[in-house]
């Protein structure tokens, strides 16, 4: 097989985003613009969760797992940008500053992290793939309330949009932190062509980690706009991701790099994932105690709970086991 062959999805997406980029940068804004914007995303959108679909019916043993908790990311976020496209192609209006499918994308997320640490590479007996799917339903609760504690009172129960935009985003910059991270560990302690695919996976969602902040401050500063330029990382990310699904759904041979042999040697730094991943959440719970006191004023329902205790939380070492915007400010979050 040629190289071009072998990376000719890579090849598609990197001219689907050089595609949109030439025209977010040679357009103005205009209704134009923003329906090309909207329908290309969800486009790409909707064919990553088809993929991924696909994948997750066609794929062998675990692997399905994987590629179904991918799918559901995806279907989440296409959740979001289905309201967007309601609101700017269909009412003609601009979505609002607290836009309540805004939670859809924040968690979208969260189903990407826990196919990753479900770590489909590795041979599982029953009773772990049942912890598994234990664990995955406690990140996405511990999620749940992180939201509803930081972000979920000035959406709705004293609407704060200043203050809202900013718990969200420090909180989705967190979330988009912690993807990389799980994926960089994963990369590290695989091989073949689980590492390739995880490294893309990295690629992608470092890109959507920057995007996403960069897209942040054009919002604050007003600069934003749909199909502007900082809309490009967004597409360039969904488009990379869907490639390496589509590359891994074009290899018809089982995973070789399934190691159950491995999984004990590779234990002992892979502990270590638990650790990173806690601390990275300890940040939170010392910003619990710090917004607690900060909102003194505010009534005794609100500040009950002001202790987070992030540090309690331990995930447990197997699941990491391994072989070796939209709008948030200004009417704006972002994008994956």
């Amino acid at each position: 097989m040629s190289l071009f062959q072998r990376h000719r999805w890579f090849a598609a997406a990197a001219a689907i985003t050089l595609a949109f980029a030439g025209t977010s940068l040679i357009a103005r804004p205009s209704p134009g613009l923003t329906a090309f914007s909207d329908l290309a995303a969800l486009a790409l959108m909707l064919a990553a969760i088809a993929i991924t679909l696909t994948n997750a019916l066609t794929r062998p043993g675990q692997e399905r797992s994987f590629w179904a908790l991918i799918a559901l990311g995806f279907s989440l976020w296409a959740c979001n940008r289905v309201a967007i496209v309601y609101c700017e192609i269909g009412l003609h209006q601009k979505v609002p500053d607290i836009f309540f499918f805004d939670i859809i994308l924040f968690m979208h997320a969260v189903p990407m992290i826990a196919a990753v640490a479900w770590r489909p590479d590795l041979a599982k007996k029953e009773g772990r793939i049942h912890l598994s799917l234990l664990n995955f339903l406690m990140l996405m609760g511990w999620w749940i309330f992180l939201y509803a504690f930081l972000v979920f009172p000035h959406q709705y129960v004293m609407v704060n949009s200043d203050l809202y935009n900013v718990y969200y985003n420090r909180l989705y910059l967190l979330q988009n932190s912690l993807l990389p991270a799980v994926l960089g560990l994963a990369a590290w302690t695989s091989s073949g062509g689980w590492r390739r695919l995880y490294l893309h996976l990295l690629a992608g969602s470092m890109l959507y980690a920057i995007g996403s902040q960069l897209l942040y401050q054009a919002g604050r500063s007003g600069s934003y706009y749909a199909g502007s330029p900082y809309d490009i990382p967004a597409v360039g990310t969904l488009a990379w991701m869907t490639a390496a699904a589509l590359s891994r759904m074009g290899s018809r041979k089982p995973p070789g790099d399934l190691a159950p042999l491995l999984v004990e040697e590779c234990r002992s730094p892979a502990r270590h994932a638990g650790t990173v991943v806690t601390a990275g959440l300890g940040c939170v719970d010392r910003a619990g105690r710090q917004i607690g006191r900060s909102l003194a004023r505010v009534p005794r329902f609100h500040r009950s709970g002001c202790h987070v205790g992030v540090g309690r939380i331990r995930l447990p070492s197997p699941i990491f086991a391994g072989p070796g915007a939209d709008r948030t400010a200004a009417g704006i979050a972002p994008q994956l």
